[in-house]
C-alpha cells in the first residue's frame, strides 16, 4: 500500500484475435454478457473440426438446435487445395435449417439453448444503428 492506497491495476494488454480467453460468468440475471457473446461469436467461424467433436449445435440466426450430423455443408474450403486434409479443418458450418454461417457447437463450451441462441440473434442479426448523416467540414 502507498499512502493508504492500495496498488494500481495492472495496465491491461490487448490480446489479438485467435488468443483464447476464458469469458466472463453471466451477469446477476443468468444472462451472458456482451463479452460472452462476442467470445462465443468467434467459435461460429473455421469450427469444422469443432462441430464434428460436439454432440448438440445451434443456429443463432433462426434459433435451431440439431444435431451435427444434420450438419451437410461446410463453407470456405479452397478447391485448390482440396487434398490437403487441413484445409478441410477451416470450413464453416452452414445451418441446415436456414442455410446461414451462424452456427456453434457445445464444444465450444457454450450451451445450445434457446435463451442462449436467442440472445445471440438479438446481437447479431437483430441490432441495427442507423445514424444520421453527418454534415462534411
Amino acid at each position: 500500500m502507498l499512502c493508504g492506497r492500495s496498488p494500481p491495476a495492472p495496465p491491461i494488454r490487448y490480446q489479438g484475435i485467435g488468443v483464447k480467453r476464458s469469458p466472463r460468468p453471466p451477469n446477476a440475471l443468468g444472462e451472458p454478457t456482451m463479452v460472452n457473446l462476442l467470445a462465443a461469436h468467434r467459435h461460429a467461424s473455421h469450427n469444422r473440426s469443432e462441430i464434428e467433436g460436439s454432440t448438440l449445435c445451434g443456429c443463432f440466426c433462426c434459433v435451431q438446435v440439431f444435431a451435427p450430423s444434420e450438419i451437410v455443408a461446410f463453407a470456405g474450403l479452397d478447391a485448390a487445395d482440396f487434398a490437403n486434409p487441413d484445409s478441410l479443418k477451416g470450413g464453416t458450418a452452414l445451418c441446415p435449417r436456414c442455410g446461414s454461417e451462424s452456427v456453434i457447437g457445445d464444444r465450444s463450451g457454450y450451451r445450445i439453448d434457446a435463451q442462449f441462441l436467442g440472445r445471440m440473434n438479438e446481437a447479431w442479426h437483430q441490432k441495427t444503428i442507423i445514424r444520421p448523416p453527418t454534415a462534411r467540414k
